[in-house]
């Protein structure tokens, strides 16, 4: 286990980053970088789950097409019950 003093750490950072300015620019870089891949998961999550609602509708809607074609109970009504 390594134990640094602030004062060398920041010593480290300046060498590092050129400047306590280069070093705040590279930390909210990393902070927006952060932020937007959260974004973009959150977004990806919505198309995956909008997808989905979109398949079962088209099924539903398929069952409920295939039912009134053969004059039949209405399958679908069934299942939005059992939801319920």
């Amino acid at each position: 286990m390594h134990l640094y003093l602030e004062r060398q750490v920041h010593e480290i950072a300046i060498q590092k980053h050129g400047s306590l300015e280069a070093l705040q620019e590279h930390k909210q870089a990393q902070l927006d970088q952060k932020i937007l891949s959260r974004v973009r998961k959150r977004e990806e999550e919505r198309k995956r789950e909008e997808a989905v609602v979109n398949k079962l509708k088209r099924i539903r809607e398929a069952i409920t097409t295939a039912a009134d074609a053969k004059g039949g109970h209405n399958i679908a009504v069934d299942v939005e019950e059992e939801e319920i």
